[in-house]
């Protein structure tokens, strides 16, 4: 589901929250905006981010594993660009129009600037010791496969802590919300003298910046991937 559209169904939640626990429109719809605009303007754009750094590595590992390969059985640089150039994604294809007037070494290396990966850069190296001195591309890649089969490794880990924590986070903060609502039925009184208090209505308010900030600094946890070269610069 698209991330936005998962702020947004937050944002609603948080805001029925909010009027349950207060009785007051305007706080739910003051907590619906505020989350609203976090989710769309703040944390798509972390979000998009990671997936972006994590997409490119990705890419990055098939099409220098896929190149090698082609390498070793058609022997020609052009005829393995050619043939991984197929599988290209959308962003990728596009770049790729843009620099088709270049020599194959030219294209490879220009896409320095697409693959920001201190790995690509080995590739690169690599490829033109490979034109220099000839040998066997598949012994002479050993160590960079070696070395794009950890990383992987390493993304699958980080993926599956990410998602561990997402889950005690969202459980956890469930609760809380959850505990929230009862208590206003719970202890009807006492809430009927509470929901009239501006200190009430401030902490309701406070409490839902306090999830907000959460979030935020959840999502920089989880975007905190070393992959070595990258920035999230254009």
């Amino acid at each position: 589901m698209n991330f936005i559209l998962i702020g947004l169904l937050v944002s609603i939640i948080f805001a029925a929250v909010a009027y349950l626990s207060t009785s007051n429109l305007i706080v739910g719809i003051i907590i619906a905006i505020v989350s609203i605009l976090y989710f769309i303007f703040i944390a798509n754009k972390e979000v998009t981010l990671l997936k972006t750094k994590i997409n490119r590595f990705n890419e990055c590992y098939y099409f220098i594993n896929n190149f090698i390969v082609t390498l070793s059985v058609k022997g020609s640089l052009k005829a393995s660009f050619d043939s991984v150039s197929k599988y290209a994604s959308n962003e990728l294809d596009e770049v790729l129009v843009g620099i088709q007037d270049l020599n194959e070494n030219e294209k490879i290396r220009y896409l320095q600037k697409y693959f920001k990966f201190h790995i690509f850069h080995l590739f690169v190296d690599l490829l033109d010791i490979y034109q220099e001195e000839g040998g066997d591309i598949i012994s002479m890649s050993n160590y960079l496969i070696n070395q794009l089969r950890i990383t992987e490794e390493y993304i699958i880990k980080v993926n599956q802590m990410n998602n561990r924590k997402l889950f005690e986070f969202s459980t956890l903060w469930i609760f809380s919300l959850v505990i929230l609502v009862t208590l206003r039925f719970a202890l009807s009184e006492f809430y009927s003298y509470l929901k009239t208090q501006i200190f009430y209505l401030i902490g309701i308010g406070i409490v839902f910046i306090f999830i907000l900030i959460s979030i935020h600094l959840l999502i920089l946890k989880m975007k905190d991937i070393d992959l070595r070269g990258w920035t999230d610069e254009k």
